[in-house]
């Protein structure tokens, strides 16, 4: 088994349960890790056989600028879906999503949601 990993796609989307957080958005970080048998792209050579990062990035994307929710769970767990629909190659996955700053009291560099897959 191999590991690709994007780590921490950044964006700035309008997520969040506060109203300021949906009007005037916040930084958000996205982190991937998925496991599958890369053996075969390896020997031939060719991204059909593997997982498309730049594909991955792209639905990461799509979800983290899309409809606004309150909950980084709800975040976290469309991506993963969304990831495993388009990479059945991969037998594990985690998500991590980032919340840069978050609307606390008192100071955090971060919150953030993981949620794995095993199939």
């Amino acid at each position: 088994m191999g590991i690709i990993t994007l780590k921490s796609i950044r964006f700035r989307a309008n997520h969040g349960v506060l109203p300021h957080e949906k009007s005037d958005g916040n930084h958000f970080e996205v982190d991937v890790v998925m496991e599958a048998d890369l053996m075969r792209a390896a020997r031939t050579d060719d991204l059909a056989h593997t997982v498309d990062y730049g594909k991955a990035a792209a639905i990461v994307r799509e979800v983290m600028l899309g409809e606004s929710v309150d909950l980084i769970e709800t975040l976290v767990h469309r991506i993963g879906e969304r990831l495993l629909a388009a990479f059945p190659l991969v037998r594990e996955l985690t998500v991590a999503v980032r919340k840069l700053n978050p609307p606390i009291d008192g100071e955090a560099a971060w919150s953030e949601v993981r949620e794995t897959w095993r199939g």
